[in-house]
């Protein structure tokens, strides 16, 4: 029993924690620009790195600073969990069908 009194769930419980590969997707979704960049894709099959980074870009001034965010930290985060599939050449991303069900319920 928790401290709290409360019983905590047993691993066979419907209320019990969610998967490690959920709680990874759930991380990963709480930052907005991730969620942003999923969004992206609603309606283009593939997206330009640029016009992401414009997507997320607060104005002008930012664009550096989010090119920085989308090369090292974004983009690397999502197609390592498998949302998202970058060219070789690093200047075209694709959702993976994981990625396209997951922007889907995002925007639901």
């Amino acid at each position: 029993m928790a401290q709290n009194g409360l019983r905590r769930p047993t691993t066979d419980s419907p209320t019990a924690r969610t998967t490690p590969d959920a709680d990874h997707t759930f991380r990963l979704l709480a930052d907005d620009e991730r969620r942003t960049l999923l969004g992206a894709f609603e309606e283009a099959e593939h997206v330009a790195v640029e016009d992401l980074r414009d997507h997320i870009a607060a104005d002008a001034d930012d664009r550096d600073h989010a090119s920085i965010r989308l090369h090292h930290v974004h983009l690397p985060k999502l197609a390592d969990a498998g949302l998202l599939d970058v060219d070789a050449d690093g200047d075209v991303v694709t959702p993976t069908d994981r990625g396209r069900a997951l922007a889907s319920r995002l925007e639901a």
